[in-house]
């Protein structure tokens, strides 16, 4: 019985064929026999030829390997990062609110509100208030009167 793949649309298809294309130029700019980068990858030389291939049953993880392999993988990380994502930005921007009501927000209140998650906030938060200088500290300062 063999196993039945759903059909891949072609852009797909498309895309892995280059992206292994490219990873077969890459491994040839820099002189690496198949077998060495197959090693390099941890993956089997006949997984390195369908990667080259663009075979749309071999894991991401194989390609990650590859890609660190050759000194890539950043690439790889900041694949879908915020900056690239235009869709999900403008959708973002629909969501903004429209009016940002001002929130007056004391260090008690910094305090008691961080408490419940951190242990050691309500002290940061307290001892950051006696830490900034008050207005009657400085003494030269319009506000306050002599």
């Amino acid at each position: 019985m063999s196993k039945t793949r759903p059909p891949v649309p072609r852009r797909v298809t498309q895309a892995l064929e280059k992206l292994g294309a490219d990873l077969k130029n890459a491994r040839r700019r820099r002189r690496i026999p198949m077998a060495y980068a197959a090693n390099l990858a941890l993956i089997s030389r006949s997984t390195l030829h369908k990667i080259e291939r663009g075979d749309q049953g071999v894991s991401l993880g194989s390609y990650a390997t590859v890609l660190l392999g050759y000194g890539m993988i950043e690439r790889l990380e900041g694949l879908v990062d915020v900056r690239w994502d235009r869709a999900g930005l403008a959708q973002e921007e629909n969501r903004m609110p429209r009016r940002i009501r001002r929130v007056t927000t004391t260090p008690e209140a910094v305090a008691a509100d961080c408490r419940k998650t951190d242990p050691g906030c309500r002290k940061r938060a307290l001892s950051k208030r006696l830490l900034e200088p008050q207005l009657s500290d400085i003494p030269h300062h319009p506000r306050v009167s002599p």
